[in-house]
């Protein structure tokens, strides 16, 4: 009783003071011994058999903005850390306050490695944040093609029938899809393997304001990804006849 009511004070205190505690700082800018060091403090008053509980709530304790230690350590792109988080019971599904899961996080910053590590240990490649975005729709936003590739091919190997769905997505606040996101922000390589790898993606689809992919391109300048999209969709229509 003594040590279970020890263990609920020390977890407590620690989630207070997460949003500047040292963990997070450790997971964001440090290296793997810091981050073993800071746990091993943490946990130095309860006995040895308690230890593994004291480190899964420390590892899935949430700071002010309801990030864990693998939030910070998947957006540095810190994959040792990652990889010792999660062996110790890290929660590769926690939400943030906007919604971001650790993938999330890892997809918007360009780490395929921890975006591997996450997927291969449980991290739902659905997830939405609030504002409708999965981690394909951050990905083709910061261009990072790798991981727009692995994405697909993940929802291929899982659920097949909903890999349409999935590429097509247009539940985001403003209606855009991630193919919208690449074609405004210039990644042609992004545009040009959803067009051509992804069977019958939508090139229809238009967002809150009535633009389509190439719309957007145009807006923004990218005159080549404007030219590709307008010739897929004349081919489209071709294929159709």
């Amino acid at each position: 009783m003594k040590k279970t009511l020890l263990l609920t004070l020390i977890t407590s205190l620690f989630s207070l003071s997460l949003s500047a505690g040292p963990l997070h700082k450790a997971c964001t800018h440090g290296t793997l011994q810091e981050v073993k060091e800071i746990i091993r403090n943490l946990t130095i008053l309860i006995d040895y058999e308690y230890m593994p509980s004291v480190i899964k709530k420390i590892v899935n304790a949430k700071g002010m903005d309801k990030r864990t230690p693998l939030h910070h350590t998947a957006r540095s792109g810190q994959v040792l850390i990652v990889e010792y988080l999660i062996k110790n019971g890290a929660d590769v599904n926690a939400k943030e306050k906007l919604g971001w899961t650790p993938l999330h996080l890892a997809a918007e910053n360009g780490y395929p490695t921890i975006v591997e590590l996450l997927i291969a240990n449980g991290a739902d490649v659905k997830a939405k944040d609030t504002f409708g975005w999965t981690p394909l729709h951050y990905a083709a936003s910061g261009g990072y093609l790798e991981i727009v590739k692995y994405l697909i091919k993940t929802m291929q190997e899982v659920v097949p029938n909903k890999v349409v769905q999935y590429v097509n997505n247009a539940e985001d606040i403003v209606n855009r899809t991630p193919l919208h996101l690449a074609a405004m922000e210039g990644h042609l390589n992004i545009v040009e393997y959803l067009v051509k790898e992804v069977k019958m993606i939508n090139l229809n689809i238009r967002d809150n304001n009535g633009r389509l992919a190439q719309d957007l391109a145009l807006q923004k300048d990218h005159q080549d990804i404007y030219n590709y999209l307008i010739t897929a969709q004349k081919q489209l229509i071709i294929n159709k006849l």
